[in-house]
């Protein structure tokens, strides 16, 4: 995630779909521009369109 970041990629963390992620993993994630959310958030956006 952090080399997409780096190179300006859209990029989107969703949380129940990984194992092991710490509070602290999540704002770090937030804090370099990932998106962070769950999967159900993503479906109902997806069916929006």
């Amino acid at each position: 995630m952090y080399k997409a970041s780096e190179r300006d990629f859209r990029v989107v963390m969703v949380l129940d779909s990984m194992s092991q992620v710490y509070e602290k993993g999540i704002q770090e994630m937030k804090n370099i521009g990932v998106h962070v959310c769950e999967l159900d958030n993503i479906l109902d956006s997806i069916s929006l369109v």
